[in-house]
């Protein structure tokens, strides 16, 4: 069966995210034993690069009973293991595995990967085929830049796009849209779509805040499009689409149960995409037809 793509992706980014339950083993700090055996079973997978890093975080917690609110800081550890040319990367921690991508080609060859790289995971570290599953996602990026003369409008259909505030003159700033919806009863899908203005006729963001990597060591390089550097259209927009299933009751992990959770969750995400963007959008990128 043939599927719908495009020759010129708007893509940017790629994720999926597996969450399970604490892994004892992987507790900071990890031991140089399944450090290395991580290392070395990720080589073989084509991820070279080790890094290891932590993060911040602030938790606010707010008392209505007391009239005050206060915060505490916790530190995430993690393991990552990134790619030549810098364009994927695996991150491990204690309840999460990541793959994330901006050199995406197409599903089933992205979930090859992540297949890949799970088998590999959970046969470096034993306690994985004990953990419990929590959750799956599978989000996708894209940046959606009108070609010559076109303008926002006629790429992104109205469900998604802003609207306009015709009572008050001036210039567009900023504008975005957010929808949650329950697709399954396990199921939901996050769509953000954000309306940016251009400076200087160039792009000034390509991906949502809370992917910002606020590690420079685990950064990834995304390549741009030529047209990026050139935009007529005043404005520009940064699609975010996050689908995720909760697994019910907790069930001990099952790699079979994880692809298929992943194989739901895209399928809309992908109708999503192409539900969103327009006729004039898809004869611009190309769209084609592939087995």
């Amino acid at each position: 069966m043939s599927k719908k793509t495009l020759r010129k992706q708007p893509l940017v980014y790629a994720i999926i995210h597996l969450r399970l339950s604490e892994i004892p083993e992987l507790n900071h700090p990890i031991s140089e034993v399944i450090l290395k055996t991580l290392h070395e079973k990720m080589i073989a997978e084509g991820f070279q690069e080790k890094i290891e890093s932590s993060t911040k975080a602030i938790n606010l917690q707010i008392s209505h009973e007391m009239n005050q609110a206060s915060h505490h800081e916790t530190v995430r550890h993690r393991v990552s293991f990134r790619a030549s040319g810098e364009k994927q990367i695996i991150t491990i921690a204690k309840e999460e595995i990541i793959i994330k991508s901006t050199e995406y080609t197409s599903f089933e060859d992205f979930l090859a990967t992540f297949n890949r790289v799970l088998a590999a995971y959970s046969t470096a570290v034993g306690g994985v085929k004990n953990a419990l599953l929590k959750s799956v996602g599978i989000r996708y990026v894209d940046v959606i830049v009108p070609d010559g003369d076109k303008l926002l409008p006629e790429y992104v259909g109205s469900a998604i796009l802003p609207p306009a505030l015709d009572v008050i003159d001036g210039e567009h700033c900023y504008g975005a849209t957010s929808r949650t919806i329950k697709t399954d009863p396990s199921q939901f899908l996050h769509v953000r779509f954000e309306e940016l203005a251009t400076l200087e006729n160039k792009i000034t963001k390509m991906m949502p805040d809370d992917l910002l990597e606020p590690d420079r060591n685990c950064a990834l390089k995304i390549d741009g499009q030529d047209e990026w550097l050139a935009i007529t259209s005043p404005t520009y927009g940064v699609l975010d689409i996050d689908h995720t299933y909760q697994f019910e009751d907790s069930p001990v992990f099952n790699a079979d149960d994880v692809t298929k959770a992943i194989q739901r969750l895209y399928k809309q995400a992908s109708n999503v995409f192409w539900g969103v963007i327009t006729p004039e959008a898809e004869k611009a990128w190309g769209k084609k037809y592939v087995d």
